[in-house]
């Protein structure tokens, strides 16, 4: 069964022959796109008594109305879903998610938040960065729920939420759902495998972090830099000869670039001692952050791994356990700031001081920041 649901919104609900706009035609109610954007509610309560005789077996509302009247139909939505809507910060996209959010209410049950997302057409630079917010936003409303429990569909709207939207849930490991037009069938598509170098990631990050940050010209990069560009080329555009990060881009390296770590005194101690393992450590804190990001989306996704403490009957902090590294980690997490308390290479080591350490380790420990 699924509870939480997570759609993108067009404009269906109030044109073509659907029962509000028709409704709209035989009630001669001003185009929404005349009127000001103070007064949509106004609109949108005029154009709602469409809905009150409407027979609640009938889909003709909207798209999206007819993907949650399927699931209802193929037993398989929850009493009480939670719906998320994201739609275009339009008027036309604004009045068709009240009116969706109405017959959500009204006829599942439903629990239903709607957020607004803006894409600026005329500003590429500026699109880029609403296009990966877009997406971070989806993700934020994905993980509400778990893989299992999650339905997930961002066909109405801009194709551009579709095709994004497909790319940000298979990162996280979401199945998407697509219901054909012709015919009532919904179909599952499932995510597609994405991955990405890490210790190449690691290597260019100060280049990535200064893309992100000013503006730099294709011509002005090393030639190292350029085979970086090109071979990661789905992470970056190129506009007006200056590099920036795509939507993707965007969306992908935004745990990298935005989350903070700390390292404890003994951890930076012992890398002035070993700066051979600095480059090895980086790629584990950017393999952990991943994981912490996938077990936002389902906490049974590489629990073992980040709490491997539970198998020692230890609350906190967390110990991160790598699947095929030797590396193991004393870890907690505060406000997007990931904190490192110890690290072990080997693993007889760990076992022996793990105990004692976890004992000791919150008493006065200091931390300094650590540039990935």
């Amino acid at each position: 069964m699924y509870s939480n649901i997570v759609l993108t919104g067009g404009k269906s609900a109030i044109v073509g022959k659907n029962v509000c706009a028709n409704y709209i035609k035989e009630n001669n109610i001003e185009n929404i796109n005349n009127i000001e954007i103070e007064k949509i509610n106004e609109w949108v309560n005029k154009v709602k008594e469409a809905l009150k005789n409407h027979n609640k077996e009938y889909t003709n509302i909207s798209v999206e109305y007819s993907l949650i009247k399927r699931l209802k139909d193929n037993n398989e939505l929850s009493n009480n879903p939670r719906i998320s809507l994201i739609h275009t910060n339009t008027k036309e996209g604004i009045a068709a998610a009240k009116i969706n959010k109405i017959a959500f209410e009204r006829d599942f049950n439903a629990e239903v938040t709607l957020k607004d997302v803006d894409f600026d057409i005329d500003d590429r630079f500026n699109l880029n960065k609403q296009l990966g917010e877009f997406m971070d936003i989806l993700v934020t409303e994905l993980q509400k729920g778990a893989v299992y429990d999650t339905f997930f569909s961002p066909t109405p709207g801009y194709k551009v939420m579709s095709y994004l939207g497909y790319v940000a849930g298979s990162f996280y490991g979401y199945r998407m759902g697509y219901l054909y037009e012709e015919k009532p069938v919904l179909q599952e598509i499932p995510p597609m495998p994405i991955k990405f170098n890490v210790e190449e990631i690691i290597e260019f990050l100060p280049l990535i972090k200064k893309i992100e940050n000013t503006e730099i010209k294709l011509n002005d990069l090393t030639y190292s830099e350029k085979n970086f560009i090109e071979e990661n080329i789905y992470l970056f555009d190129i506009i007006d000869d200056f590099i920036v990060l795509n939507a993707f881009g965007v969306f992908l390296l935004k745990g990298i670039l935005k989350i903070e770590v700390y390292i404890s005194d003994s951890i930076k101690d012992m890398l002035n001692k070993k700066p051979d393992k600095i480059k090895f450590i980086k790629g584990q804190i950017l393999e952990m952050i991943r994981k912490i990001q996938k077990f936002k989306s389902d906490n049974n996704s590489y629990k073992g791994e980040l709490m491997h403490n539970k198998s020692w009957k230890i609350d906190k902090p967390y110990l991160y356990k790598a699947s095929r590294d030797p590396f193991r980690t004393i870890w907690d997490i505060r406000d997007n700031k990931i904190y490192l308390y110890y690290i072990w290479f080997d693993h007889d080591k760990y076992e022996r001081e793990y105990t004692n350490k976890n004992e000791n380790i919150l008493n006065n420990t200091k931390f300094s920041l650590f540039e990935l």
